[in-house]
């Protein structure tokens, strides 16, 4: 089809004649000249906002669901359900095949960049191109870019996979975030399998009530799969607070012989351990030996074999998962003679306490830094600095991702009034990083929390360099 019929073919309306094939966004910060703007829906505000912003920077002409007020050009057009027809007129725009991909989603409040990284990982033993998209950005053996949001938009995906040459078979494993789920960012695609890795609590700046974020996560249940969706058992019991149910799944447990797969995760030999799945109606398992930590990290691996079972028949696992790797910034580890540092993403109180509580079984002592974000969730930062206080000896309170909060008001919900002498604040994340480390006992694991791989920080709504991993490096 000539590209200039796509358009006809898509939305009802000819291509303007006096237009080249254009460049394309649904971004007003990425337009140029010449560029056709696609006013949608976006994460807070709606594209015809910007039309007029458009335009000023070079925009050839606009395709929006909501025509704008005021503006008044016969370069307009407008196209009502756009978001159903938008994936049909990428696919064609792009000349991409979507049929031959295999997509995977993946959501959950804690461990879902971890399990989708992991899958990424075990999918390229199979000999089949693989890719990963999500919090650490978009991953291939080709191409790489770096991380913008969670779930990127259906156009970003569209940008990634025109900049790879191997299509076929591909692999790619999508985090769905609750916010991406609710706001149906790749929502139309056609998934081989989603996974729901927990539900905890998260987000409530954006969803208001847990009930609703309860719902965005569930709701990837509804999306068009090929294989039976993979769900941890204890979700289970959200679905039933919901009264959900007719669902055909399987799940898994890492406590207990409830659902289809029990992950029995035991101590191996020198800092290992010995993992057993079992696929319990069929009395069939799978054994191997990992040095993976903490053991949620363990029950991680474990989904993303299950995930992708199937693809993995002819696999030794056991050889094959000893150089599979966690994510960069988790459980990110720096040691010598006389220092101990521990950086990961944990940034609530349920992901804080999975960490500490490992690490604290592991060692008698250890001391802890973090800051809680601004703008946001502000019952959950007094429920962090509880857990952190429940397993540190020694606690260092200090920023992470203000925004446009002040960090006293930050603070001040964090921290009790009576603070002990165990609690330093330092604003600064670089200070509290240096004198954290300094200070640090030969024997006392540090665990500096909530960055994880990220290399800013958002303060007073300005972006500022800076890397935890980067600030810990030059002390080793």
């Amino acid at each position: 089809m000539n590209s200039k019929d796509i358009w006809k073919d898509c939305f009802g309306f000819d291509f303007p004649s006096s237009s080249t094939v254009p460049h394309i966004t649904n971004s007003s910060k990425e337009i140029k000249k010449n560029s056709v703007f696609f006013a949608m829906q976006g994460t807070k505000s709606h594209g015809c906002q910007y039309i007029h912003e458009a335009f000023t920077n070079g925009a050839a002409f606009v395709v929006t669901d909501e025509m704008p007020e005021n503006i008044d050009s016969e370069n307009i057009f407008f196209v009502p359900n756009l978001e159903k027809k938008i994936l049909n007129f990428l696919v064609q725009y792009y000349s991409i095949d979507i049929t031959k991909i295999k997509f995977f989603g993946i959501t959950g409040t804690n461990g879902k960049t971890s399990v989708a990284y992991l899958c990424y990982q075990l999918y390229k033993k199979t000999g089949n191109p693989s890719a990963y998209m999500g919090t650490l950005g978009f991953i291939s053996d080709e191409y790489q870019s770096t991380p913008k949001e969670t779930t990127p938009d259906i156009f970003s995906l569209f940008k990634h996979l025109a900049s790879l040459n191997k299509i076929e078979e591909l692999g790619l494993f999508l985090e769905l975030s609750s916010h991406g789920l609710h706001q149906e960012r790749l929502n139309m695609l056609d998934y081989e399998k989603v996974c729901i890795a927990n539900i905890g609590s998260d987000h409530l700046d954006y969803h208001q009530t847990q009930e609703d974020y309860e719902r965005s996560k569930l709701s990837i249940l509804d999306l068009s799969q090929r294989s039976i969706p993979l769900v941890n058992y204890d979700v289970l019991e959200v679905m039933k607070k919901h009264k959900i149910k007719g669902y055909e799944m399987q799940t898994f447990s890492d406590m207990q012989e409830k659902g289809d797969f029990l992950f029995r995760i035991l101590p191996g030999e020198i800092d290992s351990y010995d993992v057993e799945i079992s696929e319990l109606e069929k009395s069939k398992s799978i054994k191997f030996n990992t040095n993976l930590f903490p053991k949620f990290n363990i029950t991680n691996l474990c989904t993303a074999i299950v995930i992708l079972k199937n693809n993995l028949i002819k696999l030794n696992i056991n050889k094959e998962i000893q150089n599979i790797a966690l994510p960069k910034g988790r459980n990110t580890v720096f040691k010598s003679t006389s220092k101990h540092v521990i950086i990961d993403f944990a940034h609530n109180d349920a992901a804080m306490n999975n960490i500490l509580a490992s690490y604290k079984e592991k060692y008698k002592d250890i001391w802890v830094l973090f800051g809680c974000g601004g703008d946001r969730d502000r019952p959950k930062r007094s429920r962090m600095y509880k857990t952190a206080q429940i397993y540190a000896s020694k606690i260092f309170f200090t920023s992470d991702n203000s925004r446009n909060e002040d960090f006293v008001s930050i603070k001040k919900d964090a921290l009790p009034s009576d603070l002990p002498d165990s609690t330093s604040i330092i604003e600064d994340r670089e200070e509290a990083i240096e004198s954290a480390v300094l200070s640090l006992p030969k024997d006392i694991p540090l665990l500096i929390l909530g960055r994880g791989h990220e290399e800013f920080l958002d303060i007073k709504n300005k972006t500022i360099a800076h890397s935890d991993i980067s600030s810990v490096k030059r002390f080793f």
